[in-house]
């Protein structure tokens, strides 16, 4: 059943429609996809049709048997800097405390992620100091304008000195 049909690589999409498209094939794509497969339209023909390279429609199909759906998969929130700036910096303590009570109740650290939109590696800290301390609390750096002053000259006479060497002078 294969054509003769050129196949386009990865790189023969546009930049304005990887763009469009996000990195992820649209759902509604992926459904006519899924209809092609079952009535056994070769792969590499499929992604000569839709623009996708085989492994993509390879994974679709690997996802669709594994989980029933042709939804993608979750991945973290990626917040804006608008978002970002409502929420602070910082991640609260009660939800500190919820990822603990998920994670020691038996979700992994990627499930926990998804459910609350923060990065792996964020969650993956809290519970590292959670199992090294007991708490999940975030580290409080707060100085007073005396430390402040007495850091800023501890800069200005080592310049080339590391942020952990400043504070270790400090004794902070």
């Amino acid at each position: 059943m294969r054509s003769s049909v050129k196949r386009p690589t990865a790189r023969s999409l546009t930049d304005e429609a990887r763009k469009k498209m996000g990195g992820r094939i649209p759902l509604d794509t992926r459904k006519k996809i899924l209809a092609d497969v079952e009535s056994g339209i070769d792969k590499e023909d499929i992604s000569a049709k839709y623009g996708f390279s085989v492994r993509s429609i390879w994974d679709l199909m690997r996802h669709y048997r594994e989980t029933g759906s042709l939804k993608p998969k979750p991945s973290h929130v990626r917040y804006t800097a608008e978002v970002r700036k409502k929420m602070g910096n910082r991640i609260s303590l009660e939800i500190r405390q919820k990822i603990v009570a998920d994670y020691e109740t038996g979700a992994s650290q990627r499930e926990i992620s998804n459910k609350y939109g923060f990065g792996e590696p964020s969650i993956s800290r809290i519970l590292k100091r959670y199992r090294r301390t007991g708490n999940p609390e975030a580290k409080r750096r707060d100085m007073s304008s005396d430390d402040f002053e007495t850091m800023r000259q501890l800069i200005l006479s080592n310049p080339d000195a590391t942020m952990a060497e400043i504070w270790a002078k400090m004794g902070l």
